[in-house]
């Protein structure tokens, strides 16, 4: 790529927008949001983010346990009430009343996309049919993906994702830019429009990745001057590596919040021309949704023990294909991974009711950081990047 010299960076704002976007910042975080999301979504998100900011420094042993007790709440009710997981658990003879650590996970087999397009309606909670969200719907398949999320999941992904947000610098209330080039998402209703309208965030018309689009994108990226970009790493890559070649930079740096999939360490420098050195990942996926982000320190992506168990499997242990009822035999032979060593990454959402994901190939690979503690004092198991 062709390096080009930055273009000389805005004009500072006038004191008189600084301190509107300030004052609007504080009105939201502490008004707006508030009413936004107990008595409009009815959800208890913010208490859930009070418990997260609070039990991010706890010890190993009291994580642990509380892990283990929402697990324990999970498979009891997975088992009484979504018919795949009656089938399988009596199939396993698989008692959840006994699980009490996440040891037991391993008694189970692994949920594969396969088990999931075959009995997609089975693993429906019918308490929570038709009432589940969906995430949105990529082009690159045309398809919306296979998996639902309970109100109560949606708070606690909420709550996770403000989280890692802060970690970077972002708060509720301050203007954000949302890139992500060929995702199409259902027509917002009013309600959607007006939440993102309250909470100030930006997202250009992004099927297309063509250079039309991408200078109507940087238009609305000037107009508005967004706190934040959230993007995921390689759509945000290809718009940052435009703006470089261009030359057309002309701003202060911002933090750049890469979600979706795995930054190279290239998407991450041209990111860090674009926008500034403030590049912080975060892992997830539509079915997993947020499963580790970045603090400042960099050292890892920080899992969110408290919504989700991750397990690290040996590699090349590939699950078997389904049974023609869709259900795999117990594996008894997955190892974990040892500590420094690459494994299949599994994941178990533990409030995700509506349509449980309990132990879920998600068939990327991860590697657990080191255990000697994050410099920023967190607790949280990390994993490589």
């Amino acid at each position: 790529m062709t390096r080009v010299e930055r273009a000389p960076l805005r004009r500072p704002q006038t004191s008189l927008r600084q301190s509107g976007d300030r004052a609007y910042a504080a009105l939201f975080e502490g008004v707006l949001l508030p009413v936004w999301e107990r008595a409009v979504c009815r959800r208890d998100t913010l208490a859930q983010l009070t418990g997260l900011e609070e039990s991010q420094w706890d010890a190993r042993e009291t994580r642990d346990k509380a892990q283990a007790s929402a697990l324990h709440e999970l498979l009891c009710y997975a088992g009484r009430n979504v018919p795949y997981y009656r089938e399988l658990f009596r199939k396993c003879r698989f008692d959840p009343r006994g699980a009490h650590s996440r040891a037991h996970l391993a008694e189970l087999p692994l949920l594969t996309r396969e088990i999931i397009a075959e009995r997609y309606d089975d693993l429906i909670d019918p308490a929570h049919r038709r009432r589940n969200g969906k995430p949105c719907t990529s082009l690159s398949s045309g398809k919306a993906p296979a998996f639902e999320y309970s109100g109560a999941g949606e708070g606690w992904r909420q709550a996770v994702t403000m989280r890692a947000d802060a970690w970077a610098g972002y708060r509720p209330g301050r203007k954000g830019f949302f890139y992500s080039a060929g995702v199409a998402g259902r027509p917002l209703d009013l309600k959607s429009r007006l939440g993102r309208a309250l909470r100030r965030e930006t997202s250009p018309e992004s099927t297309h990745a063509d250079d039309a689009a991408r200078r109507k994108a940087l238009e609305l990226f000037k107009q508005t001057r967004p706190d934040v970009m959230i993007c995921d790493a390689e759509s945000g890559a290809e718009f940052a590596g435009w703006i470089v070649e261009q030359g057309l930079r002309d701003w202060d740096d911002l933090p750049v919040i890469c979600s979706s999939e795995s930054g190279l360490l290239a998407d991450r420098a041209v990111l860090s021309q674009a926008f500034g050195p403030g590049i912080f990942e975060t892992y997830g996926s539509r079915k997993t949704l947020l499963v580790g982000a970045e603090c400042q320190e960099h050292t890892g992506l920080h899992v969110s023990e408290e919504n989700v168990i991750v397990e690290l499997l040996e590699l090349g242990m590939v699950a078997p294909s389904p049974t023609p009822t869709g259900l795999q035999q117990p594996q008894r032979n997955r190892q974990p991974a040892g500590r420094g060593e690459l494994g299949d990454v599994v994941v178990t959402n533990l409030h995700n009711y509506g349509m449980p994901m309990i132990r879920y190939l998600t068939g990327d690979v991860a590697r657990l950081a080191s255990e000697e503690p994050c410099r920023c004092g967190r607790s949280l198991v990390r994993l490589e990047h």
